[in-house]
């Protein structure tokens, strides 16, 4: 099921499962669960946005988590309306 989100304000949103998605800068988008949270840098070449989420190893960062996370900041940007890649 495709989480819901929230504006909370003109950089960012907060989804229905708790995550956040948010831009800190012009090149920084950080994704916050709980006390987890990923700063990733972002490239605004055209005509997308270029989201390098970081690899593994990254914290407690698996091949699963960093999946679901790659899938919760396309979801989260694609109700953003953001035009994006997720590297």
């Amino acid at each position: 099921m495709e989480p819901g989100f929230r504006w909370i304000n003109k950089q960012g949103v907060e989804s229905t499962e708790g995550f956040v998605v948010q831009f800190t800068g012009r090149f920084i988008l950080r994704y916050q669960n709980g006390s987890f949270v990923m700063d990733c840098p972002v490239d605004h070449g055209s005509p997308y946005l270029t989201v390098a989420v970081p690899e593994i190893p990254f914290g407690n960062l698996t091949p699963k988590i960093r999946s679901e996370i790659v899938q919760r900041i396309s979801a989260a940007l694609s109700f953003m309306k953001v035009d994006h890649v997720i590297q």
